[in-house]
């Protein structure tokens, strides 16, 4: 399973549902994604990137006295989850390699890829669902709560949006 954190927070946050699948069998990977929507991440330079989600702008804003969506933001969060997405596919390409658990964990165990699970809540929910979406071969379910559909809405909203897998 590949467990995406929502915008703005971390993998760290979100260990509740990694740690309940990984209690019933699962393999679970969970990456601070390096792309701003985390509040904080290392790149694969281990440089510092911290949370940016639009050079300042707000999830919401006042417009002639009212609380409105800032557009601003939710057009750089969409933004980001193309840069998510092909995270996600190198990290299932990584997870799939024979030797990922040699390299990456010095143990000699195989996992059951055939199986795999795109995984998240709120942004990492929708991350998951596009994930899993693409024509990709590693995804066979999605397991998502509370997935945030912004960055896809236009999709939802004509009726165009399909999952292609089990939820």
């Amino acid at each position: 399973m590949i467990y995406n954190h929502g915008n703005g927070v971390t993998n760290e946050l979100h260990f509740g549902v990694p740690m309940i699948m990984a209690s019933h069998g699962y393999f679970v990977v969970s990456p601070n994604h390096p792309d701003g929507s985390a509040n904080y991440a290392l790149d694969v330079n281990g440089e510092e990137v911290w949370y940016n989600p639009a050079e300042g702008n707000e999830m919401t804003k006042k417009e002639n006295g009212k609380t409105v969506a800032n557009m601003g933001f939710w057009d750089a969060t969409t933004r980001t989850l193309d840069k998510r997405i092909k995270a996600v596919h190198t990290l299932a390409q990584d997870i799939s390699s024979a030797d990922f658990c040699k390299n990456n964990l010095g143990s000699d165990i195989s996992l059951d890829t055939e199986k795999m699970i795109s995984s998240g809540q709120s942004f990492g929910g929708i991350t998951a669902i596009s994930a899993a979406n693409d024509d990709q071969p590693y995804f066979k379910a999605v397991v998502t709560h509370d997935p945030c559909f912004f960055p896809e809405f236009s999709k939802v909203d004509n009726k165009s949006f399909n999952l292609k897998h089990p939820t």
